[in-house]
């Protein structure tokens, strides 16, 4: 509305109201009727508005409170394990657990970084196992979504290996324990000490002696050992005798065999026989056998031989008897030596 026709209306107003004063009375009494009943409406308008609005905050908490909160999230990572306190060499298995935001908690399986603060002390792989590699302690980490939990581990350094004890002598031993030489000879038998570890050592001094010094006799070294003499055919004991730093004995025996020395040469007497004849008495020889360790002797460990018992044999003795008509050959053996052969002639009388 413009400002001309405000001021018409106005003064038309004016006029009206002083040429009938009462009827303004009446208006202005209308008036305040009509702004009483048009507030009380207002009233009741507002207070309307409010309940709806309450109501409808009802309803859409109520709606919101049946659709439940939104999902919980991890506030935080715990790390347990069956035992903390290692043997070396043992291992456990640690878990990771995760602390939610509405108050509960979750295992975590993947996505979980493991690591030890010393794996010297402690080693864990990608799966949280944890191993004890060495005395000491040590804290094992857990890390998921930006949050990380730890839980300490002690390692025991293992019971304290028993000192290992010094090697102490067992038994004595001879070398060789058995032996077989030629009368004549001689040879050398050591001795060893045995200890507990399996090593060996020779005895500073040791003692010997011989079952039968006619077969062969012993003497003691310097350093521990022995010189062995055969002296005839036949076995003996050779026996050692030491003693270690507490006086105790240990003995060991080694047995040797003597053979006769080799035969070098064997010689038949008389190396040459007169004429027999049949039915005489019987001739003796006697066989000399040289051996290489230079002696010589009669024996009667050779084998006699002849080439025709029928013309003239000859006894295990030596004895040769004439039998028959004609000629044969005698010879005595000793292993391999043979003596060279003695003629023997017989005839036959008529």
């Amino acid at each position: 509305m413009n400002t001309d026709l405000r001021q018409l209306l106005y003064a038309e107003a004016v006029e009206l109201a002083e040429r009938h004063p009462a009827d303004l009375d009446r208006s202005v009494a209308l008036g305040q009727q009509r702004l009483r009943s048009r507030l009380s409406l207002v009233s009741v308008l507002t207070a309307v508005l409010v309940l709806a609005a309450a109501a409808t905050l009802v309803v859409v908490r109520l709606l919101g409170a049946g659709e439940g909160p939104g999902p919980a999230t991890v506030v935080g990572v715990a790390v347990t394990a069956p035992g903390h306190a290692l043997e070396l060499g043992t291992r456990v298995q640690a878990t990771a657990t995760a602390a939610l935001s509405d108050g509960g908690s979750r295992v975590l399986g993947g996505g979980v970084v493991w690591a030890s603060a010393d794996p010297a002390v402690v080693a864990v792989d990608g799966a949280g196992l944890v191993t004890a590699v060495g005395p000491g302690t040590a804290e094992v980490t857990a890390a998921f979504g930006g949050h990380s939990g730890s839980a300490a581990f002690a390692v025991a350094g293992g019971p304290t290996p028993s000192p290992t004890p010094l090697p102490h002598i067992v038994a004595l031993r001879v070398d060789p324990d058995s032996l077989t030489v030629e009368a004549g000879t001689t040879g050398t038998i050591n001795a060893h000490f045995i200890y507990s570890d399996g090593s060996s050592a020779a005895p500073a001094h040791a003692e010997w002696w011989s079952s039968d010094p006619t077969v062969a006799t012993v003497a003691a070294q310097p350093n521990g050992g022995a010189t062995e003499t055969a002296i005839a055919a036949g076995t003996a004991k050779i026996t050692a005798l030491a003693r270690d730093e507490a006086g105790t004995a240990f003995t060991a025996t080694a047995t040797v065999t003597v053979n006769p020395p080799a035969v070098v040469r064997i010689t038949i007497y008389p190396p040459e026989l007169p004429i027999l004849y049949a039915g005489d008495k019987p001739v003796k020889l006697t066989a000399t056998v040289v051996y290489r360790d230079g002696t010589s002797g009669e024996s009667d460990l050779v084998a006699w031989a002849s080439t025709d018992n029928g013309i003239a044999h000859v006894d295990s003795r030596g004895y040769v008897y004439p039998e028959g008509h004609g000629t044969a050959t005698i010879t005595a053996a000793l292993g391999d030596v043979t003596s060279p052969p003695v003629t023997v002639t017989v005839k036959q009388i008529y």
